[in-house]
């Protein structure tokens, strides 16, 4: 018998080691496999950074190639110093000559093409991805890019991830065996190793999303039966694109490292952090009261954020909006808790970011407002509620009525007047601002056509341009169409377009403003003064007139700043052929000081109100009358229509 149960013993050993050496073998096979996905899959996000990374350089050299400018095109190169990963770059001519380099160093390579009419391509090599893009001004191809991306940091986090996973395995194997286990208990540990790197963000080292919903929903669990409270809060990090876009994809992994470190320091050790997406982390706090420190937290948590990082050698800055919701007072169950905190979240952002805000029930009431707006929009204009007014802009030499500006007005039937920051928004966002703004452009210009008819020759209307409606492919030729329909010239449509959109997307916003003035149609820039633009750029802007900001005007006189802006702007636009209109003129004080600067001309509620059009013709006589009785006394502008706020 003994030696029976020796052999036996033997034999389920054997068999035991034999079943483990098949599972080792099948975990290895599976790393390999693994391996190569993850080796597809950072080849791939490698190939959309770089990708991104050539698209916005070849935009920012066309003005180098197009002026053979050798400086310009080295500096703009020398920027890529910041990208660790960059090799070299350089900058090719239609004569297939470098322009300008960059080499990180001397031994560098950079593939030169042998056809300029190459098209734009892409080839991984064993050491480094070989990217050409074109470089084009006005769809016309004036030169190459051509990046040469070393493949140092993808094959070192390759080896990473490889390394990990085989020292997980041969770590789980070896414990193991040290423990005697048998191969149900080896499998168990493996098993609850995977489990754990499934559940892990490989950037970060925080739980993922697929651990946040379970680690939720134990908290809800735990806290229905034992009582007390769950706060969930939804950080999202404000404007974290530019980062990655200024330092890359390494340099935004670098920061989200070292947000998640920072953001644990303040956490207890009981709380909870997960990160669930590109930018966004989830916090959870299980109290055993109903009492909630949500608040608190996140104030320290957005504290926390206030101090620079060091990334790259570079300080960099960024805050955080964070959307609180808590259970049971915000939400029954886990997608309603999560829902609730990420409306919060999206209300702090609107608030302006880099705070907090806890859900209350009226968020869904302010959802439900502005579903029942867009429902409605989406037939205003079907069921003719919708109008244009007309606020007048007047000369500030003569005091003569010179145009009009269209201000779009909803008055639904059951809500009323519904404000234009409430629906415009809406209407950008759904895309029915493009049939609305085409609208208003037919509407502006039939009114026209009706003034000129009355006898009212010199007016012009000026109409306000969307972001969607600049972007649309039809708006030359809907413009276009209004105007002969009206029987007007082009010039006595104004378009307006405000600084800060035009900043946003200046080549296609330039083309778009130079296909219109060679039209006939007169442009003006809206809001100037807060879209930081540069000198260089306005003098090569084919604008007519510039509005400045009612934001520099309400102060002014007084205000020794906005006086000293107003006036460089004035004096800069006239120096460069341009006209200027103040807007948000509310006293003769401010009309005074802005004729003492040589403003062209102003609209605001000191002259009058916007108007429905049918009150306009009645206006215009009166303003000529007014402007007989004014002949005697040029010194001050009078105003033409009672004020009513």
């Amino acid at each position: 018998m003994p030696k029976k149960i020796q052999i036996s013993s033997f034999l389920s050993r054997k068999v035991a080691e034999a079943n483990l050496k098949t599972v080792t073998v099948a975990l290895l096979v599976a790393i390999i496999l693994l391996s190569v996905v993850q080796y597809i899959t950072l080849r791939s996000a490698l190939m959309d950074d770089v990708a991104a990374q050539a698209e916005a350089i070849a935009e920012q050299c066309a003005a180098a190639v197009l002026f053979s400018d050798q400086n310009d095109g080295q500096q703009i190169l020398a920027r890529l110093s910041a990208l660790q990963s960059m090799d070299g770059a350089a900058i090719v001519t239609p004569q297939l000559a470098p322009l300008a380099e960059y080499r990180r160093a001397a031994a560098v390579l950079i593939p030169i093409p042998t056809d300029f009419r190459i098209s734009p391509f892409a080839q991984f090599g064993v050491l480094h991805l070989d990217l050409v893009r074109s470089i084009e001004v006005d769809q016309r191809r004036v030169g190459l890019l051509v990046l040469r991306v070393g493949l140092s940091q993808l094959y070192f986090r390759l080896i990473a991830y490889i390394g990990m996973s085989i020292a997980a395995i041969a770590g789980s194997l070896l414990i193991a065996r040290m423990l005697g286990g048998g191969l149900k208990q080896d499998v168990l540990e493996m098993e609850t190793h995977l489990q754990l790197l499934a559940h892990t963000d490989a950037v970060t080292g925080l739980l993922n999303r697929h651990a946040f919903s379970s680690r939720l929903q134990q908290a809800l669990s735990t806290v229905t039966e034992q009582g007390g409270c769950v706060d969930l809060l939804l950080l999202d990090l404000d404007n974290f694109k530019l980062v990655n876009d200024t330092l890359g994809h390494h340099g935004g992994d670098h920061l989200l490292r070292l947000v998640a470190e920072r953001l644990n320091s303040v956490l207890r050790e009981s709380d909870i952090i997960c990160r669930v997406g590109g930018d966004e982390f989830a916090i959870i706090l299980e109290t055993r009261t109903r009492k909630s420190g949500s608040e608190r937290i996140a104030e320290k948590l957005i504290e926390s954020l206030a101090q620079p990082f060091i990334v790259d050698n570079q300080e960099v800055y960024v805050t955080g909006s964070i959307g609180i919701s808590c259970f049971p007072d915000g939400g029954v169950d886990r997608e309603t808790l999560t829902r609730n905190a990420d409306t919060a979240m999206y209300q702090a952002k609107a608030k302006g970011k880099n705070a907090f805000e806890k859900f209350h029930p009226e968020m869904n009431l302010v959802l439900q407002k502005r579903s029942n707006i867009e429902t409605n929009l989406r037939k205003a204009l079907e069921r003719e509620e919708l109008a244009v007014y007309y606020q007048p802009k007047v000369d500030l030499v003569d005091h003569k009525v010179i145009g009009f500006e269209a201000l779009l007005r909803w008055n639904h039937p059951e809500m009323g007047m519904i404000s234009p920051t409430d629906f415009i928004p809406i209407a950008e966002e759904s895309g029915l601002i493009i049939p609305i703004g085409r609208w208003v452009i037919a509407t502006a210009c039939h009114q026209m056509a009706a003034w000129k008819a009355a006898g009212f020759e010199d007016i012009k209307v000026a109409v306000n341009l969307s972001v969607r409606q600049t972007k649309n492919i039809t708006l030359i030729d809907d413009v276009l169409n209004s105007l002969r329909k009206s029987g007007l010239e082009p010039r006595q449509l104004e378009l307006e377009i405000t600084e800060s959109m035009l900043m946003d997307d200046i080549q296609d916003n330039v083309d778009l403003l130079e296909n219109l003035q060679a039209a006939g149609i007169f442009l003006s820039i809206d809001d100037f003064g807060t879209g930081y633009s540069s000198m260089a750029y306005l003098k090569r802007l084919p604008i007519d007139q510039l509005k400045i900001d009612r934001a520099f005007v309400k102060d002014i006189p007084g205000n020794g700043d906005d006086e000293a802006i107003v006036s460089a702007i004035v004096s800069m636009a006239h120096s460069l052929g341009i006209a200027v209109v103040a807007e948000g003129a509310e006293t003769i004080e401010q009309i005074n000081f802005l004729r003492s600067v040589g403003c062209d001309s102003v609209q605001g509620y000191y002259i009058a109100q916007p108007m429905p059009a049918h009150e306009v013709e009645a206006f215009l006589l009166k303003q000529r009358g007014a402007g007989k009785a004014r002949q005697h006394d040029v010194g001050e502008v009078v105003p033409l229509r009672s004020r009513a706020h």
